[in-house]
Parts: structure tokens; C-alpha cells; sequence
């Protein structure tokens, strides 16, 4: 089996399982990292069970927002400013200096989620799939409900031509985000190609 395979069995395995699960694929996060703290983690539950609970589209939506917004901040000035940096090179094409400020922001703070997410997401946009796996991993492990890295999994696979993976990891993401009304679509759409091209 391809290497990229086995990661992304592994990823798919462990996102359905405790974080702690993730490092035994050996493409987690550092050693130092630690989960999210608790006063942070008791803020994301309330909103995911409000989520969970949203009475239309438009308050999920809404309630998606909100938990982006939380996993965006670190809690620390310097790195939500290099944050906001890196979003702004990423968005003019200078994926260079985009990840120059993310692998400082990822050394700098191992333990913030979306430093590992948004350097996958550049990674994929770089068609360095193996980097972006390890970074969802990464993500995951310290944030198994992160319904972007899901997503961003799912992508990879469907570029890969894995549609059993793509189908697990988008199901995923729709279990911990049901106001992605697309996600649905996809999900039926990938059921109905049964493993063929879509």
C-alpha cells in the first residue's frame, strides 16, 4: 500500500477515535504539544453541542463561524498577528512567505491548532500532499472535531483517486459539523459512485 494510503488510514482511524490515538501513526505533532486548554475546550464544546442542536442552516452556520473564529485565536498577540499575516500571503499568492510565517508559528506554539491547519491547507495548495497529511494529523491530534482538517483530508483522497477515504473523512466532517449542507451532497454523491470516479 502507497505511504500516502496508509497515513491517511491512519488519520481517518484515529480521527474516530481519542485524540491520543493520532500519535500512533507517528504523523502527530511534536512531543511538547499539549491539548487545547481547558477554558478554550469548554467554549468549543458549548458550541459544537449548539451546533449539534441548530434549529436551521443559518444558526449552524452561524454557530460554524464562531467556533473558525475560536480555533483562529492562539491567546497570544505576536502569533495572532502572524496568523493574520500568513492568511494575507496566502490570499495574494506568496505562498513562500505564507509558509515562512507558519513554520514560525508552529515551532513557536505546538499546541495551537490552526498554525498546524492553516500550514496544511498551504501545503495542499502547494500539491505537497505527503507535508499536508502530516499536518492535518498534527491538527487532529490536538482537535479531533476540526471539521476543516476533515474536509482538507477528504480533498487529498479525492485528488489521489481514494474514494473509500474521501467518503470516510467528508463523513466524518459532517458528523462534527452538520450545517455543511454541501458536505452532504457529497457524501450521497460519493455513496452513489461507489468507490468509481465522480
Amino acid at each position: 500500500m502507497p505511504m500516502r494510503a496508509l497515513i491517511a488510514a491512519a488519520l481517518i482511524a484515529a480521527s474516530m477515535q481519542a485524540p491520543a490515538a493520532l500519535a500512533a501513526s507517528g504523523h502527530d505533532a511534536p512531543a511538547n504539544s499539549v491539548p487545547l486548554n481547558p477554558e478554550k475546550t469548554l467554549r468549543l464544546n458549548r458550541l459544537f453541542e449548539a451546533l449539534r442542536a441548530a434549529p436551521s442552516s443559518e444558526e449552524g452556520g452561524a454557530l460554524e463561524q464562531d467556533i473558525l473564529a475560536e480555533w483562529l485565536r492562539s491567546g497570544d498577540v505576536e502569533v495572532d498577528g502572524q496568523m493574520a499575516a500568513a492568511i494575507v500571503a496566502m490570499n495574494t499568492g506568496d505562498l513562500d512567505g505564507a509558509l515562512a510565517i507558519l513554520n514560525d508559528v508552529v515551532a513557536k506554539r505546538p499546541d495551537y491548532v490552526e498554525g498546524w491547519n492553516k500550514r496544511a491547507t498551504l501545503y495542499y495548495y502547494m500539491d505537497d500532499y505527503d507535508r499536508s497529511l502530516a499536518d492535518i494529523a498534527a491538527t487532529l491530534r490536538l482537535e479531533p472535531r476540526h471539521f476543516g482538517a476533515l474536509d482538507g483530508l477528504g480533498m487529498i483522497m479525492i485528488t489521489l483517486g481514494d474514494r473509500r477515504r474521501a467518503l470516510t473523512a467528508f463523513e466524518r466532517a459532517y458528523a462534527a459539523d452538520p450545517a455543511q449542507e454541501s458536505l452532504r451532497d457529497t457524501i450521497e454523491m460519493l455513496k452513489k459512485a461507489g468507490g468509481k470516479d465522480i
